[in-house]
């Protein structure tokens, strides 16, 4: 295939906290450098401090449970834990690969082994090591309730949250993961096509029955995630518009916008570039809005970067050429000049900011400093904290 057909997600300086995922609770946090991490609440309360070593990478709490990876003698591991003020070893199981309690199972491969789901106690829910007799090599954690996996054979399917395979492996070699409602594959027989001559199929869900196909001869590249029963697409020679699932133009390509994103699909990156009708592009001169319902430009591209901070639509964190962030409206007008280094999205109308070279402090939606105390009620010092998620693909050691 010679040409991209699905935009991938940008990596962002910017840490994408999520937006208001009642499941996203804690952050693991130091208060000096080398010190020993602690966990700090989406809202800003402290739970517990200088718990586990520096050298210890932990992940952020969901569900009440977070990962702790340690350095052993000849390999590193994952260990879980409870999300106490005095956090408890939940087994002991080491892990060579973990992810996130996105849902109530998560995907983890114990060294030389499969890929496996446990639940938040620790005990094995399901297995995903094969699937029709083939060996499964890779999946995704959950997406939208399903997680993405791949077999020896280069086939794709989805599995649900119990383990059930609900697209099997064996006609599609590209399967994006669920959103509104449908998935985008593209079929075996395109295995070894030019883009110009495959066909794009279109799956409706829960069912995962096929309701229609796009053929890719008729667009330079498409977005792989469906908002409101639209696709963002790129006309050749020209800007993004946007399709339906009959491939349809319903917004016109606009010439100003030579970017898009794909519709955020977790926990940390839920609405980040889209919020009700509004998106954010990318143009010759930056990063703007723009609203899909009018088929127009609200915001015009010249911040170098751009990302909703909540999930109200009405709030955005925008960076300048300096490198600094502030709050802004989707029409630019100032909310409150943050002026920061770096900048999570607000969780429980709490933001987390980088003030300083080392040091992060918590703020409300007008800005202003939360002064977040420690366990003794004194001012809370923030040298680094850690927002993002484990990784999203796991691969089997078997």
């Amino acid at each position: 295939m010679k040409k991209i057909l699905f935009v991938s997600l940008v990596t962002l300086l910017l840490c994408s906290c999520g937006n208001g995922d009642p499941d996203l609770q804690y952050f693991p946090f130091q208060s000096e450098r080398d010190g020993k991490w602690g966990m700090i609440g989406a809202d800003g309360d402290v739970l517990f401090e200088a718990e586990f070593k520096s050298e210890c990478e932990l992940s952020v709490a969901m569900r009440d449970r977070f990962w702790v990876k340690f350095q052993g003698d000849d390999c590193e591991y994952y260990q879980l834990y409870t999300a106490d003020e005095k956090p408890q070893k939940v087994s002991n199981t080491k892990y060579s690969q973990a992810g996130d309690f996105i849902e109530k199972v998560a995907p983890v491969v114990k060294k030389n082994g499969g890929i496996m789901f446990i639940d938040r106690d620790g005990n094995e829910a399901f297995r995903l090591e094969k699937v029709n007799g083939k060996k499964v090599e890779g999946c995704t954690n959950f997406i939208n309730g399903y997680a993405q996996f791949k077999t020896e054979n280069n086939r794709m399917g989805l599995i649900d949250t119990k383990g059930n395979v609900v697209i099997e492996p064996k006609k599609y070699i590209f399967i994006t993961p669920v959103s509104d409602g449908r998935v985008l594959a593209i079929d075996k027989k395109y295995e070894d096509a030019s883009s110009s001559d495959y066909k794009v199929t279109i799956l409706s869900f829960p069912k995962g029955e096929e309701i229609g196909t796009i053929s890719m001869s008729k667009y330079e590249r498409i977005n792989n995630m469906f908002l409101n029963g639209l696709l963002g697409a790129k006309k050749e020679d020209k800007g993004y518009g946007f399709i339906d699932e009959k491939g349809e133009w319903k917004v016109p390509a606009n010439s100003k916008v030579q970017r898009l994103y794909n519709v955020g699909v977790g926990p940390f990156d839920r609405n980040l570039f889209y919020n009700g009708d509004l998106c954010i592009f990318g143009g010759e001169d930056g990063s703007g809005v723009f609203d899909i319902g009018k088929g127009e430009v609200v915001l015009k591209a010249k911040y170098d970067d751009l990302a909703f901070a909540d999930d109200s639509g009405k709030l955005l964190w925008a960076e300048n050429d300096r490198g600094r962030w502030s709050l802004i409206t989707p029409e630019g007008e100032t909310v409150a000049d943050v002026d920061a280094k770096e900048v999570c999205l607000f969780v429980n109308g709490v933001a987390f900011v980088k003030d300083g070279d080392h040091s992060w402090i918590a703020i409300d939606k007008d800005g202003k400093d939360l002064k977040v105390e420690d366990l003794n009620g004194r001012r809370l010092d923030i040298y680094n904290i850690r927002v993002r998620p484990l990784r999203d693909t796991f691969t089997s050691e078997k």
